[in-house]
Parts: C-alpha cells; sequence; structure tokens
C-alpha cells in the first residue's frame, strides 16, 4: 500500500488511518491543503502529503497508470476540508458521501440513485450549505464521470452528469429555500428548539 486518503475527516472516513500507517510502512496519507492543516497534521503518525485543488497523484497501475485528481468541495457534502477524487482513465469520481442512500443494494448499479438520496437527506440532514452543494453538483457533471463510487450505498455506472445534474435539481427543488428546509424537524434529532 502506497497511498492513504478519504473525502474528509470523520470517524467512518479515516478512523484506522494510523492502525494502515502501522502496517504499511512505505505509506503516505494524501489529503487537500486544509485537511491536512487543520486537522491531519495533528491526527495521524507520519506527516500526511499536501495537495492542492487540481493537483494529481499518480497511484500507479502495471498496464495503465493511474491518476487522481484533487477536487476540494468546501462544506460538500459537510465539512470545511471536504474534497473528492476523480479518476482520469477510468473516469471514476469518488464521491465520498455525495449520493449517500440507504439499503443493501448491490455493489454497482446503473438504477437511479437520486431518490434514495433524497430520502436518506430527509433522515440525516448531512448536506452542510445546499448552494454551496447544488453548484458543486452541477461543476461535478462537467467532469463527464463515467462512475460515482459511492461510499455509503450502491456505486452508480450509467449517465453520471445527468445524475449529478439531477440531484441537484432535485435538491433545489426538495429543500430550497435552505430556511424552510431547517425549519422541518429531524426525525434523528427530534422536534426543533422553537417548536411547540
Amino acid at each position: 500500500m502506497r497511498w492513504i486518503t478519504f473525502g474528509h475527516v470523520e470517524a467512518d472516513e479515516c478512523g484506522a488511518v494510523n492502525e494502515f500507517l502501522a502496517e504499511a510502512q512505505h505509506a503516505e496519507v494524501a489529503h487537500n491543503t486544509l485537511g491536512c492543516l487543520v486537522t491531519l497534521h495533528d491526527l495521524v503518525s507520519r506527516p500526511p502529503r499536501l495537495m492542492g485543488g487540481g493537483e494529481r497523484l499518480d497511484i500507479g497501475g502495471h498496464e495503465v497508470r493511474h491518476v487522481v485528481r484533487n477536487i476540494n468541495t468546501p462544506h460538500v457534502p459537510h465539512n470545511w476540508e471536504a474534497r473528492l477524487l476523480f479518476e482520469e482513465h477510468t473516469r471514476t469520481l469518488f464521491c465520498g458521501d455525495l449520493f449517500t442512500h440507504l439499503g443493501n443494494g448491490p455493489a454497482v448499479t446503473g438504477d437511479n440513485l437520486v431518490e434514495l438520496c433524497l430520502e436518506a437527506e430527509e433522515l440525516f440532514r448531512q448536506i452542510s450549505c445546499l448552494t454551496a452543494m447544488t453548484a458543486t453538483l452541477r461543476s461535478l457533471a462537467e467532469l463527464r464521470p463515467a462512475t460515482l463510487a459511492v461510499m455509503h450505498g450502491s456505486s452508480f455506472n450509467g449517465d453520471c452528469p445527468r445524475a449529478l445534474n439531477d440531484l441537484a435539481d432535485a435538491l433545489d427543488s426538495r429543500f430550497g429555500p435552505e430556511a424552510a428546509f431547517v425549519s422541518r424537524p429531524s426525525v434523528l434529532a427530534g422536534p426543533h428548539p422553537g417548536s411547540a
């Protein structure tokens, strides 16, 4: 193992990072500059490799060299240091928590994930800034990914640009304006503090 990387700094993304580093003596953590400066310099047992916005990292390969591009996505879907990776040869967008959904689906699907993602958002309220989210989704569609590698749920292999734009439209439609969405209680959080 040479590289360890993840979308943002949360226990489910990187909670075992130091155990991986202990086993893989030559491995390095690679993350965006903000994540390294704010958290990872203090969290990981070896100095991380800082990646600037748009910076590429050659992760090797036998017949084909695989290169991932760092795409900074602050607050999308959440956390200031959030970022995604885009593998350029396979055109795979490593989505982190984008398109999170529940259930035991197949590893990869061609089925539309948008409604499942909206149901999860209704429950978890994981998106920290809806306007940043929708703008970022639309810009990610311009990459024309072939696969969306989803962390929580089935990955998607199909018309990925359309899926990204459809999710942006659906979030705008269902949860905008944000003030109205925030005022509705979350099932997990319980009643809103101002409700009777």
